[in-house]
């Protein structure tokens, strides 16, 4: 840059050398869409869409390329604030060549213009002389000067509000505009130009409007109109009227206020959520003040947890703590914009007095609701709820406690937990469904049941078990373990079979009963805890399968590194689909000898079955620990420098045994039958790999053992390039096929690879 010719941050000319050395004059651009309240909630998505929007904008214009790296979006509940610190004056002049109509159409025998090139030439208001022949096409050669940048920006600002997206929008007005609320105001400068242009009823203009109340504390809202000379002096301007414009000052105005209470008062506030408190405050204020305010101390003896969810869910309060306990007091993050200016000191007043008038009235109701609900023990209000409609198909809530009880007893045992526990603390687990406390805060199922049931001087872990079963509710939160997992599990798992089975499964975005979450709710679970249970145990519904498996699949990709993937690597979920889709023989893991799966049945095995591939049907996905090693082993194979020429050889024994269909198994593979070395060497490669197998499955080491399997591949692809499998004889075929048959099964054990694209070389690469 050269030649400055003011501040750019102050909105005057800067001045940068151009392509060819001309000075290209760089000015900031400002766009404040003010408002209505904007619910803090919309905020941050209003933010980044009109971010998007302003992207694709500038990225349109030409010579404004270069500022879209610097676009700067912000804003408060009154206004939404797009700004550049540099933007040119003029757009860049630019020349293109337009394709025209092929040579041979465009021109006859003797060189003249036909119409299609008088046609194409009058388009861009040129004459066919001036049209140009490049590569067997007429090509018109058309300049688009520089334009005023403003007149650019007048033309489609109305356009670049338009697309600013919300979670809901409304209209105000005739004029048929949508935004989250009424729009009131907008200023539009470049430098100290104004950009007058209409959206609906509003002209834009320089003048923009904040908060105030009349001096002699009437309640009415004003509004005081504040001229905005240039648009880098536009934060500047704002906060001299005692507003911050930019929400991430108001963050850090925010933090600092509450680390300063927090050492002047030597209490510490409870972040209900450590990373969007502040945040979400700041979207509530345009002018922060934080003051301490307090509640009577006889509304301590109301649990914990209602309290900081009256305080925080409730009133956007922030609760303080001494020492880990809570303390009847609390900080107000209050907006300076509105109450009686006359003094600060007043102000505060005021807002202590109101907020603790009203978190007193909501406290009392919650004490009440206490007190009463404690004084009927927990069992007694077990059969309230067979009064409590689940869902209009589905039964009663007591028919699906019912439901969750016998299951919790019977996959207890898998766990290591009691099954009589089990059973109890399912039993007991929904019955804070049918308090007041509830009824009023329905955030704190499960938390109420849990404090009643302490209260009532039952046993902790079933009181436990009665909040924790709901998790867990996120990917950060803490998964339950012990008795609180097997109740989890067992609710879970009957959300799933139940609503599946009324017909409500989750489409597209939809999913009101949450059973996404409970799909992986359970699948965290069952990682953690690592019991002696499959999928199939807990459900029976071929669509709640097929839900579990994908939802499943997705879960073990995006999380790889955590259940034990390579540091920094990645899985593709083919690999993933083709471990999901195996048909182990025995489980691979687990607490003492390895277990006989049921995926096989015996007289299979005997009588010969449909082989090939698993498909959906296999079984490689049912135990989630058995599943897991071989997945972790499965993810080895594709750094292998024969990975595709492995995919290939044994996709195509699954290949040709899926086009046989059925093979008899008969006395099995007969070594007297085989007359080619190739077949011969392959048979006997495959009773070695076959007992390594089992030795190392016995030991628990997968990956040697999928290793032996991988190996097999020179003798297969020697088999295929020596050995005709359908021979004239039909013994031999026969017992060729059994072979095959025996290979598949084996390589079934493991994975399905004719799951993965037979062009491997992008799973590998993954």
């Amino acid at each position: 840059m050269a030649g400055s010719l003011g501040l750019s941050s102050r909105g005057e000319f800067q001045r940068q050398e151009g392509e060819e050395g001309g000075a290209v004059l760089m000015v900031a651009f400002l766009l404040e869409i003010g408002c209505e309240e904007i619910p803090a909630a919309f905020l941050p998505g209003g933010r980044a869409s009109l971010k998007a929007a302003a992207r694709d904008l500038f990225s349109d214009i030409p010579g404004a390329e270069p500022a879209v790296d610097a676009i700067r979006v912000t804003g408060s509940p009154r206004r939404l604030v797009l700004f550049l610190p540099e933007l040119p004056l003029e757009t860049e002049a630019r020349s293109e060549s337009v394709k025209g109509p092929p040579e041979r159409v465009a021109f006859d025998s003797d060189g003249n213009p036909t119409k299609a090139a008088i046609g194409f030439a009058r388009r861009f208001g040129l004459e066919p002389s001036a049209l140009e022949v490049e590569g067997g096409y007429c090509r018109a050669r058309i300049t688009h000067p520089a334009r005023p940048m403003v007149e650019v920006l007048r033309e489609r600002i109305p356009a670049l509000i338009d697309a600013v997206s919300w979670p809901k929008s409304m209209r105000w007005d005739d004029s048929g505009k949508r935004f989250v609320r009424p729009v009131r105001w907008i200023v539009a400068l470049l430098g100290t130009e104004p950009i007058v242009f209409r959206w609906g009823r509003i002209e834009s203009g320089r003048t923009t409007r904040v908060r105030r109340i009349k001096n002699n504390g009437a309640s009415e809202d004003l509004l005081e109109e504040i001229v905005v000379s240039s648009a880098g002096g536009y934060f500047d301007v704002l906060r001299g009227a005692g507003v911050k414009a930019d929400h991430e000052e108001r963050i850090a105005s925010i933090e600092k206020a509450v680390s300063e209470k927090e050492a002047e008062t030597g209490f510490k506030v409870v972040r209900m959520d450590e990373e969007t408190t502040t945040a979400y405050l700041a979207d509530h204020v345009e002018a922060p003040r934080v003051i301490e305010a307090e509640f009577d101390q006889a509304y301590l003896s109301v649990p914990r947890d209602v309290l900081e969810l009256t305080m925080w869910r409730h009133q956007k309060y922030l609760p303080l703590e001494r020492h880990g306990v809570l303390v009847n007091k609390f900080l107000v993050v209050a907006d300076r914009t509105f109450g009686d200016r006359r003094s600060d000191e007043v102000f505060c007043a005021n807002v202590v007095s109101g907020n603790r008038r009203v978190l007193s009235a909501r406290l009392a109701d919650a004490k009440y609701f206490w007190e009463e609900d404690v004084k009927r023990p927990l069992r007694e209000r077990v059969p309230d709820l067979d009064r409590v409609t689940f869902q209009k198909d589905a039964g009663s809530m007591g028919e699906r406690v019912e439901r969750i009880r016998r299951l919790a007893e019977r996959i207890a045992p898998g766990f290591g937990v009691d099954a009589a526990k089990a059973s109890e603390a399912a039993f007991l687990a929904k019955a804070d469904l049918t308090t007041k406390m509830v009824f009023e805060f329905p955030e704190l199922q499960g938390v109420v049941g849990r404090r009643i049931a302490e209260e009532q001087g039952m046993d902790a872990e079933i009181a436990a078990a009665i909040e924790e079963h709901y998790g867990p509710l996120g990917n950060d939160t803490q998964v339950p373990r012990g008795l609180s997992a097997v109740v989890a599990v067992a609710d879970k798992a009957d959300l799933l079979e139940t609503i599946f089975g009324v017909g409500l499964e989750p489409t597209g975005s939809a999913d009101p009963f949450g059973l996404r979450r409970a799909a992986i709710g359970i699948i965290r679970i069952l990682f953690a805890e690592e019991p002696n249970l499959r999928f199939s145990e807990l459900v029976s519904l071929p669509s709640v399968k097929r839900f579990l498996r994908a939802r499943l699949l997705h879960y073990v990709v995006e999380h790889w590194e955590e259940l034990g993937g390579e540091k920094g690597g990645t899985l593709n979920i083919e690999i993933a689909d083709a471990v999901a889709s195996a048909v182990p023989r025995h489980s691979v893991v687990g607490v003492g000898e390895s277990r006989k799966t049921d995926t096989v049945p015996e007289e299979e095995e005997e009588e010969g079955g449909e082989i090939g591939t698993a498909g959906e049907e296999g079984k490689g996905w049912d135990d989630p620990r058995d599943f897991l090693a071989r997945l972790r082993a499965a993810s080895r194979l594709p750094k292998r420098d024969d990975f595709e020429d492995l995919v290939v050889s044994f996709r195509r024994v699954a290949n040709i045994l899926r086009k046989e269909g059925r093979v008899p198994r008969g006395e099995g593979v007969d070594e007297n039958l085989m007359s080619e070395p190739a077949e011969k060497a392959l048979w006997k490669r495959f009773r070695e790999a076959e007992r390594f197998v089992e030795e190392r499955l016995e030991r628990r080491d997968v990956d040697r053992a999928l290793d032996a399997v991988a190996d097999l591949r020179p003798a297969v692809d020697e088999f295929f390039d020596k050995v005709l499998v359908n021979a004239e004889d039909s013994a031999v075929k026969t017992n060729r096929k059994r072979l095959l048959d025996d290979l598949n099964r084996l390589f079934l054990r493991f994975m399905d690879f004719s799951r993965i694209p037979s062009n491997a070389k992008d799973v590998s690469n993954a």
